[in-house]
């Protein structure tokens, strides 16, 4: 049995330290591929450099990497967790070849591959329905079209494929932890690629508070969770106590002058960058998810909330930094971003709490016009509004 284990990892690693992208590039050109182009032995820059005949070779054997080690664990007998450990081990053995100096890809090729065989597998065996395959090629053709490079498209794609691994495969085994991994790792390729290649500019912000309102606006998706977990009067009362301190602050900051100012100067720039004579975003968010979950049916005030957190992420992140075209105050790719956020949100509520697609739809596109349009109104109070009224009155048989 020892012996076995040890044949499986010691095989999974060879399989992985051949590199073809490296090999062909001596054949054909003489050169050591990584040292040209992105300077990466992998699929990618084999095409680059070499062209696409180089590249197909290269990506079969690189796809194929961890699922050869994989077969041969369990060929050898040996249980799904060894069988995992080799798969693993190969990728290991493509990111750190022993005779090229340990210095070959990144191994997101063989990663891939490997979740495309379990993936697939899944929707043979129907663990995930093909509706789930046909909202994930949805994303990544809206995501592509916004962003261009594939490394933002698989960053916006990854965390949802997560989702549903963790969704449709329960309980947790190792195969779903393994994926889970495998996914982690692909999202952290992606994310360095991004910084390295400088695809997202760091330097979008210029102000650091604006980057903290971003960051620390999924937080928000507090007030959904505790709307889910307690009834509508309990919810009613802890939002509403929030709110009324919240306006209170405001009211002390607007009104006493330098005082209020140099006391809440910390709140303000986190929130409220230059605009020091309104109130802030999370209090009209408060209010806001006060006065939608008072007058709206539980699913309607969920989702509205829901389009107004989730929209807005993606919209201002995605239209600040791919936006092209002009489309009111905004871009067509922030919109497109946002309206996507608002649907993907209320798809995954559908997973948990059924509700009707006509409601969904006409919520989403109403709080993608609000966002967009100038109305004078902060976006934090009408978008969820707006929102909950289309889909009360496209609801109303349901409801």
């Amino acid at each position: 049995m020892i012996a076995r284990i040890i044949i499986a990892q010691a095989a999974g690693y060879l399989i992985g330290s051949v590199s073809p992208s490296y090999i062909l590039g001596k054949l054909l050109k003489g050169i050591d591929i990584r040292e040209h182009g992105s300077r990466n032995a992998g699929t990618n820059n084999t095409a680059q450099v070499l062209g696409v005949g180089a590249a197909i070779p290269t990506a079969i054997y690189d796809l194929g990497k961890g699922l050869a080690a994989l077969f041969l664990a369990r060929g050898l007998g040996l249980a799904d967790h060894w069988a995992f450990l080799a798969a693993a081990l190969a990728m290991v053995g493509h990111i750190f070849p022993f005779y090229l100096g340990f210095r070959g890809g990144q191994g997101v090729g063989t990663a891939m591959g490997l979740l495309l065989y379990f993936f697939i597998g899944y929707y043979v065996r129907d663990v995930i329905p093909w509706y789930t395959i046909l909202v994930l090629a949805a994303l990544a053709a809206v995501f592509r079209y916004i962003a261009v490079y594939k490394e933002v498209v698989g960053k916006a794609i990854l965390p949802m494929l997560m989702f549903y691994l963790f969704y449709y495969r329960r309980p947790v085994d190792f195969e779903t932890i393994f994926l889970s991994l495998l996914l982690v790792y692909i999202t952290a390729i992606g994310l360095y690629n991004i910084v390295n290649f400088k695809i997202v500019d760091a330097g979008l912000f210029p102000e650091r508070p604006a980057w903290w309102r971003l960051i620390i606006r999924p937080v928000t998706v507090f007030i959904p969770l505790l709307y889910l977990r307690f009834g509508r009067e309990q919810v009613l009362s802890v939002v509403g106590i929030a709110t009324l301190v919240a306006i209170a602050v405001e009211i002390f900051r607007l009104h006493t002058g330098g005082l209020g100012w140099k006391v809440l100067r910390g709140f303000h720039r986190l929130f409220l960058s230059d605009e020091r004579n309104k109130f802030s975003s999370p209090t009209l968010f408060l209010a806001a998810s006060f006065i939608t979950i008072f007058l709206f049916p539980r699913p309607i005030a969920l989702i509205a909330l829901l389009n107004l957190i989730f929209g807005n992420l993606l919209g201002e992140f995605f239209g600040t930094q791919f936006g092209r075209q002009k489309f009111f105050a905004g871009t067509v790719e922030g919109s497109l971003a946002h309206l996507t956020g608002c649907l993907l949100a209320g798809y995954i509520f559908s997973l948990f709490h059924p509700v009707p697609v006509v409601m969904l739809i006409p919520g989403a596109l109403a709080a993608t016009f609000i966002e967009a349009i100038p109305s004078g109104v902060d976006d934090n109070l009408m978008v969820p509004l707006v929102s909950a009224v289309v889909m009360r009155i496209f609801a109303l048989p349901w409801f």
